[in-house]
């Protein structure tokens, strides 16, 4: 599989309107950022000081061990590149220097202040006005010193496909193991193996398209992909967690990231009949004046959703955000809107880690509390207080099914 340079249109708006958000962002792939780096060299970062003065215009690096290139052991300097250099005075990390002497890309250790062959990289590069994208960005010292040896590295992954209980609240393993084998060749060609262990795909394809973290400083993941389409989707994300001592052998926290949701029996459910189509979830919301009601959320691909029965119709979901402004918005009319706004969330980041949709999986380690407000031509009208609980998941029918 040749890896594309092209990176999806969302991810790359996400990009732009974080803090450096002056310019798109950067990218090379793996293969080119080796071939364009004249040292390869494992230190520590002392920072930008010139004779007893800050300076930007060189940083000094003690050299430590050399993996290409002809540079002496010791201290030395280096210009900056695309970017200003914006590492932490003292930092262990591996410097991919250009020709130019340009500090261009690093590689942060991410298993502590050692760096050995055991040790898990993440790649990037500088750039004063975004990201600067490598990939693949993760890789062990061992894969990146058998790459400058022999242009190519290998690896294998292994682990637990997980799934969220409703009973304990939590991740927990299933019966159902991944393994992954695979190699990276200097021609930025990925190929792999994935094996499904403890269960049988019936309609899906027996070849996954299996990809290697791109941009992952948070969660370091790898995705595997059976069926991309909307209808009847089949995706699978994996957490890196540690590294064997094999060095290139990799343990997987892995879970279901599409069909979105979905526990363990729900997941066995929708694997055994190939006439089920992608998930969709129904809430309830019981308002303060005694009302229950039922909204339909990503039944129909496309929409939305809507609430059901409200005074004796549905209405259609204009808009949901889980963002800063936590509300759900229902057409009324022309210039009439229903707004469900809902309270400020109370889970941790860690809690929402591996969520496929966070508000289900809010709605699932807990009831939200939510005012309703009636909107006109620009004026809010208090309805009442109400809660909005996760009542229960079901699948589209598979149009594709025959």
């Amino acid at each position: 599989m040749k890896l594309s340079k092209t990176l999806p249109l969302f991810f790359l708006l996400y990009l732009s309107m974080g803090a450096k958000s002056f310019a798109e962002p950067l990218f090379i792939n793996f293969n080119e950022m080796i071939q364009q780096s004249k040292y390869i060299v494992i230190g520590t970062y002392l920072g930008g000081i010139q004779n007893g003065q800050i300076t930007s215009s060189k940083f000094n690096f003690e050299v430590e061990e050399v993996l290409k290139g002809d540079i002496a052991m010791g201290k030395t300097h280096f210009n900056p590149s695309s970017g200003h250099i914006s590492l932490p005075f003292g930092e262990r990390c591996i410097a991919f220097v250009k020709e130019d002497n340009g500090f261009e890309w690093v590689g942060h250790n991410q298993s502590g202040k050692s760096i050995t062959d055991n040790s898990l990289l993440f790649l990037e590069g500088f750039y004063d006005f975004n990201a600067y994208l490598v990939s693949p960005a993760t890789l062990s010292v061992a894969q990146l010193k058998e790459y400058i040896k022999n242009g190519s590295f290998s690896g294998s992954m292994y682990g637990d496909l997980h799934f969220f209980s409703n009973t304990t609240k939590k991740m927990e393993p299933s019966p159902i193991q991944l393994e992954v084998k695979y190699t990276y060749t200097k021609e930025n060609i990925l190929t792999s193996d994935v094996k499904l262990n403890g269960i049988s795909l019936n309609d899906f394809k027996k070849k996954a398209i299996f990809n290697l973290p791109c941009w992952s400083w948070d969660n370091n993941t790898v995705t595997i992909q059976y069926e991309y389409n909307l209808v009847r989707p089949l995706e699978i994300i994996g957490k890196i967690l540690d590294i064997h001592p094999s060095a290139n052998r990799f343990r997987i926290l892995f879970w279901l990231d599409r069909p979105e949701e979905l526990i363990y029996e729900e997941f066995l459910t929708f694997i055994k009949d190939p006439s089920l189509g992608h998930a969709y979830y129904e809430l309830e919301v019981s308002t303060s004046a005694k009302k229950t009601y039922t909204i339909i959320l990503n039944e129909e691909l496309g929409r939305t959703g809507r609430l059901l029965d409200y005074n004796e119709r549905d209405l259609e979901i204009l808009s949901l955000s889980t963002g800063q402004e936590r509300e759900i918005v229902f057409r009324l009319g022309d210039d009439e809107s229903l707004i469900l706004s809902m309270d400020s969330c109370l889970i941790s980041k860690d809690e929402l880690e591996f969520a496929g949709d966070e508000l289900i999986r809010e709605l699932k380690l807990g009831p939200i509390q939510a005012t309703i407000y009636h909107q006109a031509k620009n004026a809010d009208l208090y309805v009442g207080h109400c809660t909005l609980s996760y009542k229960s998941t079901k699948f589209a029918r598979n149009p594709n099914y025959k």
